[in-house]
């Protein structure tokens, strides 16, 4: 009887989680180029911060390596070269910020509306049986938690999963046995 109740209760969290993630998930397809600019950018912007300046420094290594007397004028490209890829890794970042930003409150906003909807379809024996109270608290909840996903995805997920592509080119470049 317990085993029962608890795979209830297991196949309905299942569902619910199932429903609030196709439902986070249909805000963020409502606006498809904002939210690929929020997935992308903070992986462009790792990408050009943490990655592709090492490049930089190992291909002048390998210049100190071949014992070429280098100048001012041979070291300028690489220095700017490294800032280049330092500016524009931050102008990716701060874009993406700004586009996370207008996709995380439009979000937020029809998902409120979506759940006070489902709220005010329900009838008086709902209202009833339930505190208004913790129902808007719940609502609220239910639509600010949209935030919190969607920035797991793009501050988290993105930035590690994505440059993986870019470091396993760069990689199989110098040797396939690498990757």
């Amino acid at each position: 009887m317990t085993i029962d109740i608890t795979n209830r209760k297991s196949a309905r969290l299942t569902a619910s989680i199932r429903l609030v993630l196709s439902r986070y998930y249909a805000q963020a397809r409502r606006m498809p180029w904002m939210t690929t600019g929020c997935i992308v950018l903070p992986a462009m912007a790792e990408i050009l911060n943490d990655y592709a300046p090492p490049l930089v420094i190992a291909r002048l290594l390998g210049r100190f390596a071949r014992n070429e007397s280098l100048t001012a004028a041979d070291l300028l490209p690489y220095v700017l070269a490294f800032a280049a890829l330092w500016i524009a890794g931050q102008v990716c970042w701060r874009v993406a910020v700004i586009l996370i930003t207008r996709v995380e409150i439009y979000g937020l906003q029809a998902l409120y509306i979506e759940a006070m909807d489902e709220l005010l379809a329900k009838d008086l024996a709902f209202f009833q049986n339930n505190y208004a109270g913790s129902l808007t608290k719940r609502a609220l909840g239910y639509a600010r938690r949209f935030e919190d996903v969607f920035d797991v995805v793009v501050f988290q997920i993105a930035p590690t999963v994505i440059p993986l592509v870019f470091v396993a080119v760069v990689l199989w470049s110098y040797s396939p046995w690498l990757i």
